[in-house]
């Protein structure tokens, strides 16, 4: 499974938003600036999350948005399905289509343990427990606001 900056930047949207323990909604330039990601990218990812209804918008001066699911009832596998659509992996593995050399390929098979030992993990994963990892590794760091930026922060796994 591959998993894009789309898919990414989803999943850490998605944690900025249920980490949010007041009621006010989380505006996305907020989110934007403190993960120094482009609000416009942003924009087009929380498209995708709203339609899938897992958030919801509040329009005004003081709108943001807000979680529409319960973080425990959505798993990363879910969101990543959304985010990225069905794989390539899948489709080579037989699992979604039809490949041409599907009764020849010997990564057919390979892929397709892949597939699943991946599942076994994203489909298990819920959004509420990136939540709770995100606190406590922050406790660990002695941070008690979450929401903290760090001028010398930069994006993740080589993005920025």
């Amino acid at each position: 499974m591959h998993i894009t900056t789309k898919g990414k930047y989803g999943l850490m949207i998605l944690v900025e938003i249920a980490s949010n323990d007041s009621e006010k909604p989380v505006p996305l330039k907020k989110i934007a600036h403190q993960k120094k990601v482009s609000e416009k990218y942003l924009e087009q990812i929380i498209v995708t999350l709203s339609k899938a209804g897992y958030v919801r918008s509040i329009r005004g001066a003081r709108g943001g948005y807000v979680m529409n699911v319960d973080p425990a009832s959505l798993t990363i596998g879910q969101i990543i399905m959304v985010l990225e659509g069905e794989q390539n992996m899948r489709v080579c593995s037989g699992e979604i289509g039809k490949c041409t050399r599907q009764n020849t390929c010997p990564m057919v098979d390979v892929f397709r343990q892949v597939n699943q030992a991946v599942s076994q993990v994203v489909d298990h994963i819920t959004l509420a427990d990136l939540v709770q990892r995100r606190r406590e590794k922050c406790e660990a760091l002695g941070m008690e606001n979450l929401n903290t930026v760090f001028p010398e922060e930069k994006p993740a796994c080589g993005e920025g």
